[in-house]
């Protein structure tokens, strides 16, 4: 198999130039390329060496994701980041050998308005500073780069935890993270909360994803993250994700008493009536009416209610 890279010029041209008039293009096979442009040479052969002939699978949609991402890591491991991270090469593999793949896990909205940015983002690098994984092909190697662990029994252990977890709503979030480039650190992150879940036969929501990521930001502006053995990360995480849990917990039981409420606006004395219902949910904290002043500022920054006075709540 040979892959195939477009010239700089080629992705000017389909990206920008183009793309209004191509989009019509993405619909069938991949020919229009070269009938279209016969005399332009847009693609080059990536190197003199051929790499061995696989496909990807493409009968499962979203869930063949994580043995696609073994099959192109494992075939396509010796690319290094830098070349990993050319649009060139994974957009001229688009265009070409893994046409048919793109046509079936891609396929194109049918809403017109949004068909030139589900090019972009699937067939380009486009607007994203992480726009390697959210490239429909690049995605799959670099996710996999960034989970593969030689010291696991399995390799792709972790790979496969982040296909089972809501890639886009909370792994992806977590690559914004500035100290993220670092692959060591991300892997060590999953394995952390991987092994938290396990251990608490639980699992964590998005909004708990979040404040995880939060957490981590606030910590790589205190410390430097990247030199923390992996023990020190796994503490760390395991110990605020107790603390996540907790708070949600309570602000999911601040806000039933809220709802309880029959006006739309109540006072703080309102919601200390049901001190005694909130002690017995949570018979270890002994500051009960200090916790429900704290749950309602973090109501308050969600949106959930506003404050119109001293004291005085609205819902929203």
């Amino acid at each position: 198999m040979q892959l195939l890279y477009f010239k700089e010029n080629a992705v000017d041209i389909l990206k920008k130039q183009d793309l209004t008039a191509n989009i019509k293009y993405y619909y069938g096979n991949n020919y229009w390329i070269e009938q279209k442009y016969p005399n332009q040479k847009f693609l080059l052969p990536f190197s003199k060496t051929e790499v061995p002939e696989f496909n990807l699978k493409m009968e499962n949609g979203i869930n063949d994701d994580y043995d696609n991402m073994v099959i192109i890591y494992e075939n396509l491991k010796f690319l290094t980041d830098s070349q990993a991270s050319d649009e060139r090469l994974w957009s001229g593999m688009a265009h070409t050998i893994f046409w048919d793949y793109m046509q079936h896990r891609w396929p194109m909205p049918i809403d017109k308005e949004k068909r030139s940015r589900h090019i972009l983002n699937n067939y380009f690098f486009w607007n994203s500073t992480k726009a390697v994984f959210l490239n429909g092909l690049s995605r799959l190697w670099w996710y996999a780069r960034f989970t593969y662990d030689e010291n696991l029994d399995d390799p792709y252990e972790l790979t496969k935890y982040v296909c089972e977890n809501d890639i886009n709503g909370k792994i992806f979030p977590l690559l914004s993270c500035a100290f993220i480039n670092n692959k060591e650190v991300f892997k060590n992150i999953i394995k952390a909360v991987k092994k938290y879940e396990e251990e608490n036969n639980t699992k964590l929501s998005r909004n708990q994803f979040d404040e995880l990521k939060k957490y981590l930001n606030r910590l790589s502006g205190k410390v430097f993250i990247d030199e923390l053995s992996s023990e020190d990360i796994y503490n760390k995480i395991c110990e605020r994700i107790k603390i996540i849990r907790e708070s949600s917990s309570w602000k999911n039981d601040v806000k039933n008493v809220i709802n309880s409420i029959p006006r739309d606006e109540f006072t703080l004395d309102d919601v200390y009536l049901c001190e005694k219902q909130l002690q017995e949910l949570h018979p270890d904290n002994f500051h009960i009416k200090d916790k429900i002043r704290q749950q309602l500022q973090f109501l308050r920054d969600d949106g959930f209610i506003e404050s119109i006075d001293k004291g005085v709540y609205r819902k929203k």
